[in-house]
C-alpha cells in the first residue's frame, strides 16, 4: 500500500462540541459530565426544553442534532473560525454550501428530503437554544473544563501517532482530526474528509476506528462481473451470509466489507496496535466474517505494499479465491 507522507492536524472545536451537548440535554441517559448537564437543563427552562424535545421528533429517524447539523456546519470550510451564531444566521447559506459538496451526492433519500423540509426551521430553531446556553456561561465552561482536556488529549495522540508508520495513503495529503469533549466515547465520525473523536478515546481505538470509518466511507468498491454468481457456489459461505443478511444489501456487501476488515487488522497489526490478528478475524462478530481471513492471508504475502488502499481492496477482489473458503477452518482449501 502506497507510501505517502501526511500532514496530521489535530484541532479543539467548541462548534461540534455545544452541537453534541445539546443531545446531551433533557435525556434519560446517564452521562459523565451529568452535573453540568442538571446545570445547564435548569438554565434553559421548560420552554426551552419543549423547543429541544419538538426538534427531536421532527428529526429523521434514530438521528441526533449533531448528526444532522453537523454535515451542514462543516460544509463551509471555515467553520471553525467562525462564531456559531454567524453560522446559524444563513441557514439557507449552509443548506447552499452543503449541496455543492461531494457528500451530498451520496445522501441518502431521507436525508434530501430532510433537507428540502425541515432542516433550515430547525437551524433557525437550533440557534436560540445556542444563544441561551451562552448566556448561562457554557463558553466559560467549556475552555475553562474542557479544552484542557482535549489540548491534553491532542499531545498524547501527536505524540503516538508520531511514531507509527503512516504508509497508508488516505487520500488526502492533510487529515484534519477534531478531539472533542462532548461526542460519545465509542463514536469516531467522518464527516467532509474530517475525523471527528472523544477525547477520552484510546489512541488505540482511535487508529481502529480511523481506518475502519475511511475504508467504509472513502473507498468503494466496484462488483466484479459475474462475482456474486461465483460467490454463491460456495455452500457453507451462503449458509454464514445467512445468518448477518439482514445486516447487509447484498451478497457483495457482505464480501466487501469481510475485505475492509481484513484490511482494517492488517494496517492495525502492522501499527503494532492489535494483537493476534487471526484469533480477532475468526472471532469478530461471533465468527460470521471468518471469510475476512481469506484477504487477511493474501494481505501477508506482502504483495500490496505499493498500492493506495482502494487499489489494494480492488486486487483482493481480483485474485482471492472466494470458492476456496472453508467455513470450519476460516482458511483456503
Amino acid at each position: 500500500m502506497q507510501e505517502q507522507k501526511m500532514s496530521v492536524i489535530f484541532e479543539p472545536s467548541y462548534t461540534l462540541d455545544v452541537l453534541h451537548f445539546l443531545d446531551h440535554l433533557f435525556t434519560p441517559r446517564a452521562l459523565p459530565n451529568e452535573e453540568m448537564v442538571c446545570y445547564f437543563e435548569e438554565y434553559l427552562g421548560d420552554d426551552h426544553e419543549k423547543t429541544l424535545q419538538h426538534i427531536r421528533k421532527r428529526l429523521m429517524k434514530f438521528e441526533t442534532i449533531a448528526e444532522v447539523l453537523i454535515p451542514l456546519l462543516t460544509a463551509d470550510p471555515e467553520f471553525n473560525d467562525l462564531q456559531l451564531s454567524e453560522l446559524l444566521a444563513s441557514p439557507k447559506y449552509l443548506i447552499y454550501q452543503y449541496k455543492r459538496t461531494a457528500s451530498y451526492q451520496d445522501a441518502s433519500k431521507e436525508y434530501k428530503k430532510f433537507l428540502k423540509s425541515e432542516a433550515e426551521s430547525i437551524l433557525l430553531k437550533v440557534a436560540p437554544l445556542i444563544q441561551r446556553l451562552e448566556k448561562a456561561k457554557f463558553k466559560t465552561y467549556w475552555l475553562h473544563s474542557c479544552l484542557p482536556l482535549v489540548n491534553q488529549k491532542i499531545k498524547e495522540y501527536s505524540k503516538d501517532i508520531h511514531s507509527l508508520n503512516l504508509s497508508k495513503q488516505f487520500g488526502h495529503q492533510d487529515q484534519i482530526i477534531y478531539v472533542l469533549s462532548c461526542i460519545d466515547t465509542d463514536r469516531v465520525d467522518w464527516v467532509h474528509q474530517k475525523l471527528m473523536v472523544s477525547q477520552t478515546c484510546s489512541f488505540q481505538t482511535f487508529m481502529y476506528d480511523w481506518v475502519e470509518t475511511y475504508l467504509k466511507s472513502d473507498c468503494p468498491l466496484t462488483k466484479p462481473r459475474g462475482y456474486e454468481r461465483k460467490v454463491k457456489r460456495n455452500k457453507e459461505l451462503m449458509m454464514i451470509y445467512k445468518k448477518v443478511k439482514e445486516d447487509h444489501a447484498s451478497i457483495f456487501d457482505y464480501i466487501e466489507t469481510a475485505v475492509k476488515l481484513a484490511m482494517t487488522v492488517y494496517i492495525c497489526q502492522e501499527w503494532g496496535i492489535l494483537e493476534n490478528p487471526q484469533d480477532y478475524l475468526k472471532k469478530y462478530q461471533s465468527g460470521h466474517y471468518q471469510v475476512a481471513l481469506l484477504f487477511y492471508q493474501e494481505l501477508e504475502k506482502g504483495q500490496y505494499r505499493h498500492l493506495t488502499l482502494q487499489q489494494c481492496a480492488h486486487h483482493l477482489l481480483e485474485h482471492v479465491d472466494i470458492q476456496c473458503y472453508d467455513a470450519h477452518l476460516g482458511l483456503m482449501t
